[in-house]
Parts: C-alpha cells; sequence; structure tokens
C-alpha cells in the first residue's frame, strides 16, 4: 500500500502527528495555567482585584480547603476564587457554622431550642408478610409416622451428608426394624 504525501513531500501521517502533538500540548497548557485570560474570567476583574487588601486570602466556595494569597482558579473544579473574610470561621468548633442575618434570611434557616419528646410519625412502607418457617412442623412421610423433632426447619439452612433431618415415631416401622434384627440373629 501506497503512502500519501502531501506538498513538499510531507505524509498525512506526519500532519496528523503535529496536529495531534499541537492539540495535546494545547490540552495540557489549559489544565496546567488554568485557562489563560483573567484570573476571575470577567471585565473590570483588575478593579476589582486591586480594591482589596493585599493579605487577603482567596478561597473556593465549593472546597474551603483550598487557599490561596492571590485570585484565580480552584485546582479542583475550576471555579473561580472568592475572597475570604478576616475572622470568618474564628472561634468556631469543627462542626459549627456561622451566618450572617442575610445569608440566614437567604437561606431561610429557622432554629428552635432542644427538646426530649416522643415521635409520633405515620410511615407507609411496602412489605411481605410470610409466616415463621421454624414453627411450621408438616412434612409428608411415606409411612405412618409422626415428627417428634425436626432439626432442618427454615428454608436456606446448610446441610451435609449424614446430617440428621427429623426425628420420628413410628409404631409400624419400630415393629418392622425389630423383625428385621431378630431375622439377621437367627440368620433366617
Amino acid at each position: 500500500m501506497k503512502e500519501m504525501k502531501l506538498l513538499n513531500g510531507v505524509s498525512i501521517k506526519q500532519v496528523a502527528g503535529i496536529i495531534g502533538a499541537l492539540f495535546l500540548g494545547s490540552v495540557l497548557g489549559i489544565m496546567f495555567t488554568g485557562g489563560g485570560g483573567t484570573p476571575t474570567g470577567g471585565a473590570g476583574a483588575e478593579t476589582e482585584h486591586s480594591s482589596h487588601e493585599a493579605g487577603t486570602t482567596w478561597t473556593c466556595s465549593m472546597h474551603p480547603q483550598i487557599q490561596q494569597p492571590k485570585p484565580g482558579k480552584c485546582p479542583i473544579c475550576g471555579m473561580n476564587l472568592i475572597p475570604l473574610k478576616k475572622g470568618a470561621g474564628k472561634g468556631l468548633r469543627p462542626r459549627e457554622l456561622k451566618m450572617s442575618a442575610a445569608a440566614k434570611a437567604l437561606a431561610r434557616i429557622t432554629t428552635v431550642p432542644v427538646r426530649r419528646q416522643l415521635i409520633d410519625a405515620e410511615i407507609n412502607m411496602v412489605g411481605k408478610i410470610d409466616y415463621d418457617e421454624t414453627r411450621k412442623k408438616t412434612v409428608a412421610a411415606w409411612f405412618p409416622s409422626r415428627i417428634d423433632r425436626l432439626y432442618v426447619d427454615y428454608t436456606g439452612i446448610e446441610v451435609k451428608k449424614g446430617d440428621h433431618l427429623a426425628q420420628v415415631y413410628s409404631p409400624e416401622l419400630l415393629t418392622a426394624q425389630q423383625e428385621l434384627l431378630s431375622a439377621i440373629k437367627f440368620g433366617a
């Protein structure tokens, strides 16, 4: 099979390799530099950043563990970093949250004092009612007898060779056993 050549003797495979390398390089460049452009991605971003103090810490609203000294994009999700207010979160315990009155109103958060009371709730659920297999003792036998004890009494119990399944009492079976033993004893 003959390879096709373009202008100046360059093959199609070589052109495809160059295009692929350029594409891969641009994707890697975007990933490591954060996409280029303005750090916060908006017009007038320079004036917005210059109005903040030099010591401001920038954080991601989705990933508060990301804290950087200057604005930019979150390395995890790519969102614009927001300035962290000084004193925000100071003196709080690990599971404590502090919100301003405006934030509480916006989130529609209401609080009530903790009190101990009984819970009364109706919960509709779908279910299946079945009998307790361990209490069911009906077994069909091939000879007249009664079950004195049932060892395998529910579905799913593991049974191995030689395990006892049930203990039965049958006067006819007991008589037949005694006759067999007598016949073996006297060699008949």
